[in-house]
């Protein structure tokens, strides 16, 4: 009897610590266990996809509108351009290598808003290239002319500038010219060149072409201080002596990069100069 009490007692007891021991581990944070834990109340499953009722997260968000960059350079599209180039003797070695550069840099820019190419033609030789499109071309075209002879710029640019007129009176609809002239010295025949523009800016007025029908610009290689005084004086002079359209801009050697030398920015400055009045003012104020 005795024993069977103590043996009941024992029972009990360990009866208790394995209840006691149940009761920690229910509430043991840390014990895994494989009873699944008390479920939360359910979730509404989202609503399927509309596209014409968006999220509305996605209609709280701010929306990003992408600004195109204005390309410098479109007006380009509106406008022939033409180089003429001093191949006066004078232009031998560096004035010639820096030009052939220079323009070889440009002419895929002008080229590539204008898929006609541009023309370039030379004081003395007869050789001219037209409608050039690549680097390449403009290369082998100053390959094949050698310097020498004087500077008949009045001649040639009066040649040029009549020949576009002519075309000007059969049809007005015709783009309007951008001349860029690159000299490096002055011109053999000042007064015919003077006339020679008189002349043209006379006749654009008589037809009342635009104010950007013709331009021409001139741009100095090399650091002669005669021809930076002459093509300075086309630049200031004409307007108020005879009265006529501003139709002529000039870039020195002092004005170019510093005087750093002739490059191609610097002349894509002065085809933008003509097209664009907005820009030339720019770089005059520079």
């Amino acid at each position: 009897m005795p024993f069977r009490n103590v043996f009941s007692r024992s029972r009990s007891s360990a009866n208790d610590n394995n209840n006691a021991k149940h009761r920690y581990q229910s509430n043991n944070p840390f014990r895994r266990s494989s009873a699944q834990p008390p479920s939360d109340p359910p979730i509404d499953a989202p609503p399927p996809y509309n596209s014409d009722t968006p999220p509305s997260l996605l209609q709280r968000l701010p929306t990003f509108r992408s600004t195109a960059v204005p390309d410098p350079y479109a007006p380009l599209r509106r406008f022939d351009t033409v180089f003429l180039i001093d191949d006066s003797g004078s232009m031998s070695g560096s004035n010639w290598i820096q030009t052939s550069a220079a323009l070889s840099t440009i002419v895929p820019v002008c080229t590539t808003h204008d898929a006609d190419g541009v023309d370039i033609h030379f004081l003395n030789s007869r050789l001219s290239g037209l409608q050039i499109t690549s680097s390449d071309q403009v290369l082998n075209l100053f390959e094949r002319v050698t310097p020498s002879g004087t500077t008949p710029t009045g001649a040639r640019l009066n040649t040029l500038l009549q020949t576009y007129l002519n075309a000007f009176r059969r049809n007005q609809g015709i783009k309007p010219l951008n001349i860029i002239c690159i000299t490096d010295g002055e011109p053999s025949d000042p007064g015919k060149l003077e006339r020679a523009i008189v002349k043209a800016a006379k006749e654009l007025d008589g037809l009342k072409a635009a104010e950007r029908q013709v331009g021409v610009q001139f741009f100095q290689v090399g650091s002669d201080e005669g021809a930076t005084e002459a093509l300075e004086e086309l630049d200031n002079s004409l307007v108020e002596e005879h009265g006529v359209r501003d139709m002529v801009d000039t870039v020195s050697w002092k004005q170019m990069n510093g005087g750093g030398g002739l490059s191609g920015d610097g002349i894509l400055k002065a085809v933008m100069g003509a097209v664009d009045k907005t820009l030339d003012r720019k770089r005059r104020l520079h």
